[in-house]
């Protein structure tokens, strides 16, 4: 007969119970951290697109004020590829059709700000931001949100300009609370 005990390996109940809790420690602490990064992402996405709006507006305000068309109340300019860009008093129209959207390339849909965005961008010509942001002579914006927000999560990148009359200048800026 054989008389040496058989040895068993194994993780004690305390061991286990261990590693559990500090599992659980870990993802408590870590997954608050990746769910944000959706939101960061869109953030940085929305400022970047504000950026864009910006340099666009200046680029055809230099455009136009080179020409001697800056105090013109309606014209258009032509972009290196032909299309006509809608200008009033220096600056782009507040329209994506007819002015931003031969400056800004992106995969972009037309759609209202209740609506999802299933596009990389979506866009409202008619937003109201009266209650979010004060803009002299102008209630309305054109906003740009980015894919899964809609633009009454104050998560987007506004274009507002009050083209009434000369002197005006686009007011341009993101909004990210809701990201």
């Amino acid at each position: 007969m054989n008389n040496n005990p058989v040895k068993q390996s194994g993780f004690t109940l305390i061991e286990l119970i261990i590693v559990i809790v500090i599992l659980g420690i870990l993802s408590a602490v870590a997954l608050p951290r990746f769910l944000n990064v959706q939101g960061s992402a869109n953030a940085s996405i929305v400022k970047s697109m504000a950026n864009h709006l910006q340099k666009a507006s200046d680029m055809v305000n230099g455009k136009v004020t080179l020409e001697g068309r800056a105090a013109t109340n309606s014209t258009t300019i032509t972009d290196e590829q032909g299309n006509s860009i809608s200008v009033a008093y220096g600056y782009p129209h507040h329209d994506w059709n007819s002015a931003f959207e031969f400056m800004i390339k992106a995969n972009v849909t037309m759609t209202s700000a209740s609506a999802s965005c299933t596009n990389d961008f979506c866009v409202d010509e008619s937003h109201d931001i009266s209650g979010t942001i004060t803009a002299t002579g102008a209630d309305l914006a054109l906003v740009m949100y980015p894919r899964s927000t809609t633009g009454n999560d104050n998560c987007y990148a506004y274009y507002i300009y009050d083209q009434t009359s000369a002197g005006n200048e686009p007011l341009i800026g993101a909004i990210t609370t809701g990201c």
